[in-house]
């Protein structure tokens, strides 16, 4: 039940009174995380607490042990294939406790009247109870028999009461503490339980709240930069509140910052102003036995949770002999991740390798245009191909067109066969001046450009590709297919597959699915349930049709494209859509890479490694690692053909949804 797939995916939670434990464990039918509370000494079954088909994470106890609290996807908008919009919910473990949840602002306090009247009632009478000098004791001779320490009281502290638990009813005093559902990343329950604080993430942005359900007031204390990891992740991030209940400490964009939670209703809240906590550190490192450490570890990583027990019979032992000594001729990260490679390719699986991604702060990073340039042009300048739809020169006011040359760039004239990728190095963002030249008019005419990063051209690519493929569907099935691509199995991708697909071409008879080129993810159900549809009912308003039902499922024929590069996810999804017989597979064959891995980041974190960790087995037993997806129609493409603008795939694709024309 504690499965462990990634770092930090385990979790439990201690009661106040030390007898319960309250964790997070999968629901082996789903492999999806559930809340449950179990016996500190092993005593009983687990009892699931969230119960339902969301994603339940990471419990916690509050306000002494009366209630708990979580997070969950289950009010949140779905994501598919991944994890959805976030809540914090709490569930009251007495119905004492609910119900004072449930008490007005007036009524609660009206009821904290009563209790402190009562408590100074109950140590007025206790007061009166106790004879006059009863408070001095005489002391114990020094050494006498049974004498004690006199501090021996004050070392003792008292035992918590024990946490009352009432199973019964639990469903019904679960109760929602956010008040809208985000990108979740830190929570912490005040100690009298009346304010959750919690961080959401927005753009680059760390938003902290504090939210009180009994006064139905929400305000917004602080911000912080997101950051990233610098490898495509966000940052770590948390949030905890110190014991006293007086601190707050959020880590976020790897800074530790502290403010002082604040006193009072939300109206009558001071300003928060986190600060930083401020500290020095020195690394001492020694590299060859950090290098010893990390081999280790990630060859017992990957003995221990390789998908097959049996490692598919490599004597991995043996192995970690024969590249271990290798290990004292290693002087770089480089050379390191180069070495856990080819030892970890000995497996002979997908999903795994070890990769180094530095972080060069500073270093050379060339900016481009969003141009195409004539490469059959020998004089000077550069002469202008294509302007791409998007790009920094396509604007209402840019006059630059094609067959123009751009004679210079920040002021310096550009010579023939000059290498002018210099003169835009770090000049992402930045106004750069252009000066043109138009050989058909004769007349020149200076342009400022921000030149963007290749990442971004590399966007602009792909949608002009996606572009010149859909119109080769339309041309060569006169307007009546249409064509999407599947860019990876996430859930942007699927987005936009739907909105094509429901929207631009929802009146079309067919639809070729275009899965080349796609590194995997976690969509193949997602996406086998959309283009599964069937017909089944029509609405009709007055003899009008305005609608057919399922009206969020593709109910038309597809067929699939499919090529060597699908990975991953993209390898289970041609499988899934070949098993279901839902319409023609076209292309290349797929190699069998369906399992899902755990990349982890070592200790030094410029290193990386995969362990293909679970693998998927189909019906007869067979994994889907290795299992060769072949398409109904082979075709591969013709390179020279394909330069020349004719995908001899697509056009199968086409043929056979149409039949030949």
């Amino acid at each position: 039940r504690t499965y462990s797939y990634a770092d930090g995916d385990q979790w439990f939670d201690w009661s106040p009174d030390g007898r319960w434990l309250l964790v997070s464990f999968i629901d082996r039918q789903r492999w999806s995380s559930e809340v449950g509370l179990i016996d500190a000494q092993g005593k009983g079954p687990l009892v699931n607490l969230s119960r339902n088909g969301y994603e339940d994470f990471q419990p916690r106890w509050g306000q002494g042990g009366r209630m708990l609290y979580w997070s969950s996807d289950r009010q949140g908008w779905h994501a598919t294939g991944g994890q959805g919009q976030m809540d914090v919910f709490g569930l009251f473990l007495t119905r004492e406790a609910f119900d004072r949840h449930l008490l007005d602002k007036a009524e609660f306090a009206q009821l904290r009247k009563r209790e402190e009247d009562d408590e100074k009632a109950a140590e007025k009478d206790k007061a009166d109870a106790t004879p006059a000098g009863a408070g001095r004791q005489k002391a114990d001779k020094p050494g006498a028999k049974g004498a004690a320490p006199a501090d021996q009281a004050a070392a003792t502290p008292p035992l918590p009461e024990p946490v009352k638990l009432e199973l019964d009813g639990l469903a019904h005093r679960v109760v929602r503490l956010t008040p809208n559902s985000g990108e979740l990343r830190g929570q912490a329950l005040s100690a009298d339980g009346e304010t959750l604080y919690f961080l959401m993430a927005s753009a680059d942005t760390l938003t902290l709240w504090a939210n009180r359900p009994r006064d139905k007031a929400l305000k917004k204390l602080a911000e912080f930069p997101a950051g990233d990891t610098g490898r495509g992740e966000p940052a770590p991030t948390d949030l905890v509140l110190d014991a006293q209940g007086e601190t707050g400490f959020v880590l976020a964009d790897g800074q530790v910052h502290h403010f002082a939670l604040p006193k009072g209703d939300a109206k009558g809240e001071a300003e928060v102003k986190p600060e930083p906590a401020k500290f020095s550190a020195e690394l001492n490192l020694a590299p060859m036995a950090e290098r010893a450490q990390l081999f280790d570890h990630v060859w017992r990583l990957m003995a221990q949770k390789l998908y097959v027990q049996d490692l598919g019979g490599v004597d991995w032992a043996g192995l970690r002999r024969a590249y271990e000594r290798h290990l004292p001729g290693i002087a770089n990260s480089h050379d390191f991740a180069e070495l856990l490679s080819e030892m970890l390719g000995e497996l002979n699986v997908s999903h795994t390798g070890a990769g180094y991604r530095p972080r060069r702060p500073g270093s050379d990073e060339t900016a481009v245009l969003g141009l195409f340039f004539d490469e059959a042009h020998t004089g000077p300048g550069l002469k202008v191909a294509e302007v791409l739809t998007g790009g920094p020169l396509d604007t209402a006011r840019s006059r630059i067109r094609p067959g123009q040359v751009i004679e210079s760039i920040g002021g310096v004239t550009i010579g023939a066969g000059m290498a002018y990728d210099e003169l835009l190095n770090r000049q992402m963002g930045k106004r750069l001046m252009l000066g043109v030249h138009d050989p058909a008019t004769g007349q020149r005419h200076e342009e400022v450009v921000k030149p963007i990063h290749w990442h971004e051209q590399e966007e602009l690519l792909y949608r002009r590709w996606v572009r010149q493929q859909r119109e080769l569907v339309d041309k060569l099935s006169g307007g009546r297919l249409g064509y999407v691509h599947v860019r990876g199995m996430d859930d942007d991708s699927f987005r936009e597959v739907y909105a094509e697909a429901l929207g631009r071409h929802s009146a079309k008879a067919g639809l070729i699915v275009d899965t080349r080129f796609n590194g995997g993810g976690n969509l193949t159900d997602d996406l086998v349930t959309l283009l599964s549809g069937q017909r089944y009912l029509e609405s009709v308003s007055r003899g009008q049709s305005i609608g057919f039902e399922p009206a969020r499922k593709w109910i038309r024929p597809t067929a699939v494209l499919i090529g060597e590069s699908n990975y991953s996810d993209a390898h289970l999804f041609p499988w899934t859509y070949q098993h279901f017989k839902l319409g023609p597979l076209v292309g290349m064959p797929v190699a069998g890479t369906g399992t899902a891995v755990w990349w982890e980041t070592l200790q030094d974190d410029s290193l990386y490694f995969g362990i293909p960790q679970v693998g998927l087995r189909d019906a007869k037993g067979d994994y889907m690692e290795r299992t060769l997806v072949r398409p109904d129609i082979e075709v591969a493409n013709d390179p020279a053909r394909l330069n020349a603008g004719v995908d001899q795939q697509t056009e199968a694709a086409v043929r056979a949804l149409l039949g030949p024309r």
